[in-house]
């Protein structure tokens, strides 16, 4: 056991004691491989048009660098504290989605509206329906640990499906085909 700030922590209630590391390594390794493949897949090309040929391969690894800069963040962190924000962080992503169907804000180079641009940062798209993605996950773990019976009711039922069915909605409405 070790002493943290004057208190005595048990083995049971470290942060990161749920880590798994042959995950973590397996992981690394599909990281470097992917980033060989990146390489090797478009380097030849942006040499020929005249770029970088590292150019998406930084992209790529910059994307890795804050992967795991958020696994570390997330390792530390007790999901139980997501319940009490899930309505927030719902609506937040509920408001990127929407920000999306204002022609200033969503990156319009490529025809496609799904990402939303931020100034000075050319490296840096932001998606609100990757975000989505969680947002969906923490607001229905939120709203199926609240029901006091093991087998939903119908205005159970609804209320879930309506959660779901609102952002899938968003999303779908902000694709392009």
């Amino acid at each position: 056991m070790d002493v943290v700030a004057g208190r005595v922590w048990a083995d049971e209630r470290r942060p990161i004691r749920h880590l798994d590391p042959t995950l973590l390594l397996v992981t690394g390794a599909l990281v470097v491989i992917g980033l060989f493949a990146i390489y090797s897949a478009t380097s030849q090309t942006l040499r020929a048009d005249g770029f970088d040929p590292f150019a998406r391969v930084n992209k790529q690894v910059v994307t890795a660098v804050l992967g795991l800069v958020l696994l570390l963040v997330m390792a530390t962190f007790d999901y139980r504290f997501l319940k009490v924000y899930a309505g927030f962080i719902y609506g937040a992503t509920l408001v990127g989605l929407l920000l999306l169907r204002i022609p200033g804000v969503a990156a319009s180079e490529t025809g496609t509206s799904n990402y939303i641009n931020i100034p000075g940062v050319n490296l840096l798209q932001i998606s609100p329906s990757e975000f989505a993605k969680i947002a969906i996950i923490v607001i229905l773990a939120a709203m199926l640990s609240e029901l006091r019976s093991p087998i939903p009711t119908v205005p159970d039922l609804v209320r879930v499906i309506g959660v779901a069915g609102v952002t899938m909605l968003l999303v779908f409405v902000n694709v392009e085909i």
